[in-house]
């Protein structure tokens, strides 16, 4: 319940005492409908009306507080048809009911019609942000279908891709080269834990005639061979492609050692 409605319901308790015409259903020592009731009941120190409640063949608990809350609290039709989703994705198919029928009743109960129902589904499963909105009572359902479908049909922007150097990167080759960066990162990483599985078994009896610094020395050696090889920037030299290039051979990218070499004002018009 909103918060100015439980006000009210506790003013009408201290007030006019309990209101033996709404009583709080019971079930398998739960509370189905009536929790706030209960809870002000407690605060106010009232005893609470309380009965069992007795299904009616094929029904269940969770359908008789859909109907109890559906009548009685002012929702939109689109707030009632994303209650009725909620409702489907955490109940219907683990209870003796399918979700066709537990959407069918639900909606006739709330007076909802199921192609409603079926299009909050639909935006809940491709467009949550929207369907938020839509449960929040802040747009309705044919309104968030528009912003989703508008959504689907507009392509994300594209992806900035920096190079080492912070440049912005508008070249498909240089862009292809960069993403093996991670390939590069990976085997440095790979060669680390090498070392570290040598070093302790250098600790070990078995290990003793492991040449550790020779290893270490190699092993060091390796990364640093492997980051010298890693694509690192664009090419600053503009008219590589047509006449060739020192710096980069053609490939319109080049390695952090060849970069500090190049001439900090031709790295600066590259920009």
């Amino acid at each position: 319940m909103r918060e100015e409605d439980v006000a009210v319901l506790r003013h009408s308790l201290k007030t006019h005492g309990y209101d033996y015409a709404f009583p709080i259903y019971l079930w398998d020592g739960m509370i189905l409908d009536g929790r706030t009731r209960y809870m002000l009941c407690i605060e106010l120190g009232i005893e609470p009306y309380c009965i069992q409640w007795a299904p009616a063949p094929g029904d269940t608990p969770e359908c008789f507080v859909w109907r109890t809350a559906a009548a009685r609290r002012h929702f939109s039709t689109s707030e009632r048809a994303c209650m009725i989703v909620e409702f489907v994705n955490q109940y219907a198919d683990s209870k003796d009911i399918s979700v066709t029928q537990a959407m069918s009743e639900m909606a006739v109960t709330s007076k909802v019609s199921t192609d409603t129902v079926a299009t909050a589904k639909k935006i809940k499963r491709e467009a949550p942000e929207v369907y938020e909105r839509v449960a929040a009572g802040e747009i309705t359902v044919n309104e968030g279908k528009r912003i989703a479908e508008k959504q689907a049909s507009t392509p994300p922007p594209a992806k900035v891709v920096r190079d080492g150097a912070g440049n912005t990167v508008p070249e498909k080759e240089v862009k292809e080269a960069l993403k093996s960066r991670d390939v590069f990162e990976n085997l440095c990483g790979n060669l680390h834990a090498i070392k570290r599985e040598i070093m302790d078994l250098a600790k070990k009896p078995e290990g003793r005639a492991l040449r550790v610094d020779q290893i270490e020395l190699e092993l060091k050696n390796a990364v640093e061979a492997v980051r010298f090889a890693m694509p690192f920037a664009t090419c600053p030299y503009t008219t590589c492609k047509k006449s060739g290039c020192k710096a980069c051979n053609g490939s319109r990218w080049v390695t952090r050692n060849v970069w500090d070499h190049i001439p900090v004002e031709i790295r600066e018009a590259g920009r």
